[in-house]
């Protein structure tokens, strides 16, 4: 019998049944952040320029890790990978692929946390697909919720930051405007300046460093989480604090320079403040 040897060169068809749930969501997921990192790189790049931008890492050091971890984490849940996608496992995918496809970065952020908190709610607990889910949900909250709480709440949160600094400056504040130390004038905390985005991090890292570890949520867990917030936003307080009190220093605390060893002593901050709480659980 003659065979084809065309058969040998053919490409194996592609089925939907021979995709695992593992491999839909590490796509989806893995997709849906390389498209919000992509926008973000691009306005830290136009904003600062590509040295600083790169110095910073595009503002993203720890999102990086927190994505690495998680798709590392959700890439070896080997059972995942013997369970099928149901229709709303497709429906997800689609939504985030639609979201990505948006020509705006937060779009693909939101998609990642829906996709994210449906899968972690949908999985073992403990599992690595699980907390690889809740990391990369956690990644969200820095990237979209906080930003989207600024939009709805700027006043309020900026006039928390200026109490907060007029506390440390023991100077005059009015709205979100803190007088200077020598009565030269007054600082005003705009968007960049405000603690919020820290906060979010600090969250970010407890998930991080809490979910690497083969472990169950503690009552003490709230905590210490609330004490890594705390530590961001009392540095951000100093460094602003510090403008005020040293106004002929204005563009090296407040420049690249001052902004890079704020972001670094932050992460320091909370990387100790957290792993210090995992290790008296």
């Amino acid at each position: 019998m003659a065979t084809n040897s065309l058969a040998y060169l053919s490409l194996p068809s592609f089925r939907p049944s021979s995709l695992s749930r593992r491999d839909l969501y590490v796509g989806t997921l893995l997709l849906a952040c390389a498209n919000g990192i992509a926008f973000r790189a691009i306005e830290s790049v136009i904003y600062s320029g590509v040295s600083i931008a790169i110095l910073t890492t595009f503002d993203l050091s720890l999102v990086w890790i927190s994505v690495w971890a998680a798709i590392s984490l959700m890439w070896r849940d080997r059972e995942l990978t013997q369970v099928p996608p149901s229709k709303l496992d497709y429906m997800s995918a689609a939504l985030v692929g639609g979201l990505c496809l948006v020509p705006w970065g937060p779009a693909s952020w939101a998609g990642l946390s829906f996709a994210a908190t449906y899968l972690a709610f949908s999985t073992k607990p403990g599992a690595l697909a699980n907390r690889g889910a809740w990391i990369l949900a956690a990644v969200s909250v820095p990237m979209f919720w906080s930003k989207l709480l600024f939009n709805l709440l700027s006043d309020y949160i900026l006039q928390g930051d200026a109490v907060l600094v007029s506390w440390f400056t023991r100077t005059e504040r009015i709205g979100n405007l803190v007088a200077t130390s020598d009565g030269w004038g007054y600082l005003q905390i705009g968007a960049p300046c405000s603690s919020l985005a820290n906060v979010s991090l600090a969250i970010l890292c407890w998930t991080l460093l809490s979910r690497l570890e083969e472990r169950r949520p503690r009552r003490s867990d709230f905590a210490w989480c609330v004490a890594a917030c705390a530590a961001v936003v009392g540095v951000n307080t100093v460094r602003i604090g510090l403008i005020g009190y040293y106004r002929e220093y204005y563009d090296l605390l407040h420049g690249p320079v001052g902004a890079s060893i704020a972001g670094w002593v932050t992460l320091l901050l909370m990387f100790l403040i957290c792993k210090r709480g995992l290790r008296r659980i």
